[in-house]
Formats: structure tokens, sequence, C-alpha cells
């Protein structure tokens, strides 16, 4: 990225693109997309999915800070994070509420 004439560079970094932000809540909603979709077609008892649940929800949150700490950027953080996992919970619920209405 060049500078403008007489602009000066004072080292910081250039903004990244909201897309590079986006694509970090994508990531976590098809990851838990993805493992939630494969635990239930798993098999397993209500309970052991209800285990695996709690599991997953706890690699999401992980997922989560490990996407929004690689894309570096301060500026909306909070609700960035705030949407990966919300988003994420939104679709285990779902997964899980179609795995116990077809279960009982």
């Amino acid at each position: 990225m060049s500078l403008p004439a007489g602009a000066v560079n004072n080292g910081a970094k250039p903004r990244r693109s909201k897309l590079t932000q986006k694509w970090s809540i994508a990531a976590v909603w098809a990851a838990a997309l993805l493992v939630g979709a494969a635990t239930a077609m798993s098999g397993g008892a209500v309970q052991q999915q209800s285990g695996w649940s709690v599991f997953i929800i706890g690699a999401v949150v992980l997922l989560t800070f490990l996407l929004q700490l690689m894309t570096a950027e301060r500026e909306g953080f909070i609700v960035r994070t705030a949407l990966s996992i919300s988003g994420a919970l939104a679709i285990l619920f779902v997964i899980n509420v179609l795995f116990w209405v077809q279960a009982g």
C-alpha cells in the first residue's frame, strides 16, 4: 500500500478489511455446524449427546479467541467474539433440539 505524496508512515499497520474480520466469525459457525452435526449423527444416547455439547461449546469458545487473536484487530473485538459465540451456540441449540425431537 503506497502512501500519498507528503504523508508520513509512522509504522502503523494498515487496517484489515472487514472481510478479514468476518471470516473468523464464519469459521467458528462452520466448525460448530460440522462438529455438532457429526456428533448428532454418531447415534449416541441423549445423555451422551449432552456431554458432547458441553465439550463442543468449550472448544467453540477457545476457537473463537484463537481466531480473534489471529486477526490482530482491536476494534470490534467484543462484537466479533459475541457474534461468534452466540451464533455457534444458536447453531448447536438447533442441532440438539432436532436430535432430541428425532430421538424422542
